[in-house]
């Protein structure tokens, strides 16, 4: 039985984004998957981050930032 290992690491990122003259929505997601080197440490990490923004007027702007984050460690 080996206790120690390569390390390894995968990660996906997806990136959405749309816009109008007063309107623009992105969405970022992520997921990264990390192996430690000793048997069986791991990482899961799954991200998410939503923006919007709207022009009211020539003088305002709003906007929205949303960010979700979730790790998932596995220790020894």
């Amino acid at each position: 039985m080996r206790l120690f290992w390569l390390w390894h690491k995968s990660e996906l990122t997806t990136f959405i984004s749309w816009g109008y003259i007063y309107h623009a929505l992105s969405d970022f997601a992520n997921y990264l998957n990390q192996t430690g080197i000793v048997k069986p440490a791991s990482f899961d990490r799954y991200s998410l981050r939503l923006n919007l923004d709207n022009k009211a007027t020539d003088w305002l702007n709003l906007g929205v930032s949303l960010n979700m984050l979730r790790p998932s460690p596995k220790d020894v």
